[in-house]
């Protein structure tokens, strides 16, 4: 398919954490080199940061972005109350806050959901180890269970921000929107680089400013129970993905001929290997439903109006070390040689172009 006969484009970019973020940038780059421009981009999760500015992004995953410390880190109030818990136990050779709870994290992977107001006596839980039972109750003497959210994406914040320019991001013609939920209403709302998207609704918002835009991109991916809310203006945000897994209909709202779809494989299910990942995983049971319930619509639509639509997934098997809020140089020296592979295979395969190579 030649290029000129795509129409007007759009690209959706999912989320799922570093398990997409790192394969959807390598892929929606292989289509920039190609010659595919997209006159409408949007992303919710990790993909907020990634529909910024793509270029500068993959720039930023290759070569500033090595390990999960450059991702996130434990929220100041959860740093306290582990210090302060740690003051109190004799001996304790997890001095560290933060390697002691990665330790707590690690003790507690693939173990069922704990329940605080669970009392030992009762028995039950028979698959509780003597050392989870002993660990829930010092975790319940010290208030560790009282703690909201816990992490934050202040490392991701501050490297992009130190790198990653949005001179251009109100100029261009291509329209980004970033998909975020209230957690006063639950519904989705917009925040969009072009300011007559305003007048729209009440659930569009202009990004006025680069922080703006990072705290847009940051409540994007504040999977709630893992991270803690975005203030905007006042009003708090959090991840979108749960309400709305695959936002088809803004592109059909833009006019859009040819929908390329970014996104995680919600039909691949594979048992997590840590606490964060069994978590994701919960949510995604909803979220694979809900992808499935608008794919079909957006089938029927396509059928309808003649645009096109591509799905494009990340290549299994993934890395090991490549998960919901980490990744290795490893699984960087896996993912990139395979992703750029693929992709030029995909556009060759489906759109007839020969991409060239690094």
């Amino acid at each position: 398919m030649p290029l000129s006969d795509l129409g007007k484009t759009a690209g959706i970019l999912g989320g799922g954490g570093a398990v997409q973020g790192l394969p959807e940038i390598i892929q929606v780059n292989e289509f920039l080199n190609a010659g595919v421009k997209f006159d409408y981009l949007c992303g919710f999760s990790v993909a907020a940061w990634n529909v910024l500015n793509p270029k500068q992004a993959y720039a930023i995953y290759k070569d500033h972005i090595h390990s999960e410390a450059d991702i996130w880190d434990f929220d100041s109030n959860i740093k306290a109350v582990v210090r302060s818990a740690l003051k109190n136990i004799p001996h304790e050779p997890f001095r560290h806050p933060v390697k002691f709870l990665k330790f707590i994290f690690r003790a507690f992977s693939d173990i069922p959901p704990i329940p605080w107001d669970w009392d030992p006596s009762s028995g039950g839980f028979s698959r509780l180890s003597p050392f989870v039972e002993k660990a829930v109750k010092l975790i319940r003497i010290y208030g560790l269970d009282e703690v909201q959210g816990g992490i934050n994406l202040s490392p991701l914040v501050k490297k992009v921000g130190e790198r990653l320019d949005l001179s251009e991001f109100w100029t261009q013609d291509t329209k980004v929107h970033i998909f975020v939920r209230s957690v006063e209403t639950g519904d989705v709302h917009v925040f969009s680089n072009k300011k007559e998207d305003c007048e729209r609704s009440g659930h569009f918002h202009f990004i006025d400013s680069a922080d703006t835009a990072f705290k847009a991109a940051e409540a994007a991916c504040a999977l709630r129970s893992i991270f803690n809310p975005v203030v905007i203006e006042g009003h708090p945000y959090c991840d979108s993905g749960p309400a709305n897994p695959f936002p088809v209909e803004y592109a059909f709202d833009e006019g859009c001929d040819t929908i390329f779809a970014f996104m995680k494989n919600f039909n691949r299910y594979a048992r997590g290997q840590n606490w964060f990942s069994s978590k994701i995983e919960d949510d995604d049971v909803a979220m694979r439903y809900r992808f499935n319930e608008i794919k079909k619509w957006a089938d029927i639509r396509k059928r309808q109006e003649k645009q096109k639509i591509y799905v494009i997934h990340p290549q299994y098997p993934l890395h090991p070390d490549l998960w919901l809020l980490g990744l290795s140089k490893a699984a960087k020296e896996h993912t990139f040689p395979v992703e750029h592979e693929a992709t030029r295979k995909w556009l060759t395969e489906n759109l007839n172009i020969d991409p060239a190579g690094d």
